[in-house]
């Protein structure tokens, strides 16, 4: 529980690459088995748990939108999913993100595998892809371009838990 795990993604700023370690400590993972549904077998899966004390679930439909700078994007499903891509470098088996909303445990059709495109998250590997080049994307195209200034986020409320807060004075 709470470990840090960390991966690198490769990016192109200008004509430099830049290998950039990405990750974070994860609230908590460990092993179950869970049905494949394409084979019916039971599988050792990999879940990665996030515990949510507060916020909607939000079940975003394609990977663009986690991307998006809006203030209703999924934001705790990106967290579950790049928590999920730092550990498919690390992990042979499936991986399921989950997030763990303690507001919402007590109803009873509640369920904390994430769901994404109407389907719940029982292996996150396929979707690893998409996932790294929209996040490859956004590194180069937003963050580290060049050519684009630092902007400080718009969205009201983004700045209240940021670690970064007092660096950018916001």
């Amino acid at each position: 529980m709470e470990k840090p795990h960390f991966r690198v993604i490769e990016i192109n700023s200008g004509n430099t690459v830049h290998s950039i370690q990405i990750g974070g400590k994860i609230d908590k993972m460990d092993y179950v088995k869970m049905t494949d549904e394409a084979s019916g077998q039971l599988t050792e899966t990999l879940r990665i748990i996030d515990y949510k004390t507060g916020g909607k679930i939000k079940k975003p439909t394609n990977m663009y939108s986690l991307f998006m700078q809006d203030k209703d994007r999924a934001n705790y499903v990106f967290q579950a999913f790049l928590y999920s891509w730092v550990m498919c470098a690390e992990e042979k088996r499936p991986i399921s993100p989950l997030l763990f909303y303690v507001n919402h445990s007590s109803l009873p059709d509640y369920d904390p595998i994430v769901l994404f495109n109407g389907e719940q998250v029982k292996d996150f590997k396929p979707l690893a892809d998409d996932f790294e080049n929209e996040l490859r994307k956004l590194l180069e195209e937003q963050i580290f371009n060049p050519e684009l200034p630092f902007k400080q986020t718009e969205t009201k409320g983004a700045c209240t838990f940021c670690d970064y807060k007092l660096f950018c004075g916001k």
